[in-house]
């Protein structure tokens, strides 16, 4: 009986490990947010300025080896995201973390790939501003399996000014 009990205890945890890691062709995930104001600043009829709103950016980092993944959609807080995935090469200066003033440097290892994915909100909705405790998945495909991945951390950024 005890061994019974060893084996669906072991077995548990087995299938529970197995369910909430990452899939095997990822590598890094690093996810970022960042406000910013865009574009000119707009004017009432009067002629006076009128503060623009600010925008939020949300961009996930993913370090991939092997066959190239298909990226299908995000959630943040189960609300429906659109994934604009692009290649990049490292390394790449993505903006400065506003909590320790450091320089953020992205960078895959020789031989892997870097994806940056843009988290566009789906319908056009603003996208609102997120903070490190809200829960990001992304839905991809690879060699025809659908993968999940959740991301454990999402830093703020100041983002560079465009020059």
């Amino acid at each position: 009986m005890k061994n019974l009990n060893l084996f669906i205890l072991l077995f548990s945890i087995a299938i529970a490990t197995t369910c909430c890691a990452q899939p095997a062709f990822v590598q890094k995930v690093q996810a970022y947010t960042a406000t910013k104001k865009i574009g000119r600043l707009p004017v009432n009829l009067e002629g006076m300025e009128v503060t623009p709103q600010p925008q939020t950016f949300t961009t996930v980092y993913v370090e991939t080896k092997g066959a190239r993944p298909t990226w299908l959609s995000a959630t943040i807080n189960n609300q429906l995201y659109n994934v604009v995935a692009s290649g990049i090469k490292s390394p790449e200066f993505i903006g400065t973390n506003k909590i320790s003033n450091q320089k953020v440097v992205i960078q895959s290892k020789p031989g892997n790939q870097l994806w940056q994915l843009e988290l566009e909100p789906k319908n056009g909705k603003v996208a609102k501003a997120i903070s490190s405790k809200d829960k990001i998945i992304i839905k991809g495909k690879n060699q025809n399996k659908h993968f999940e991945i959740k991301v454990k951390k999402v830093t703020e950024l100041e983002l560079p000014d465009a020059s």
